[in-house]
């Protein structure tokens, strides 16, 4: 969730181990992450979602949040809160992180594609 603070939460799963008669486990945090959500309706994300229309031919499909780990809140909150978007280069069935996982070469290309034109329109705006 947002605004969550990692140190915190661990700071209350030790608690709740403690309240729950586990004092003897013992809790290492081998590093943390910051949740990031930006407002669907930042004009970064609708540049986004408009290049992403027209490379790939159909509207985006915007995921407000999803649960996992990434990089992104190493960008946003050091940069003063910056938009971070993420341009998806898979399809539904690339097996992310199995094993056989796999990417689509005309999915990487039109991926990078994508991430260009983010760029190219991008500079426009400070044209």
């Amino acid at each position: 969730m947002p605004n969550q603070d990692p140190e915190d939460i661990l700071e209350k799963l030790r608690s709740h181990l403690d309240t729950q008669g586990f004092e003897d486990v013992k809790l290492k945090a081998h590093g943390m992450m910051w949740p990031v959500k930006i407002s669907p309706e930042h004009p970064f994300v609708a540049l986004t979602n408009q290049t992403g229309e027209e490379v790939y031919g159909k509207p985006s499909v915007m995921v407000p949040m999803v649960g996992g780990s990434s990089p992104v809140y190493a960008f946003h909150k050091p940069l003063g809160g910056i938009p971070v978007v993420r341009a998806g280069v898979r399809y539904w069935d690339n097996r992310a992180h199995a094993p056989n996982e796999h990417v689509r070469i005309q999915d990487f290309v039109n991926g990078a594609r994508h991430i260009a034109r983010i760029i190219v329109e991008f500079a426009k705006l400070s044209q």
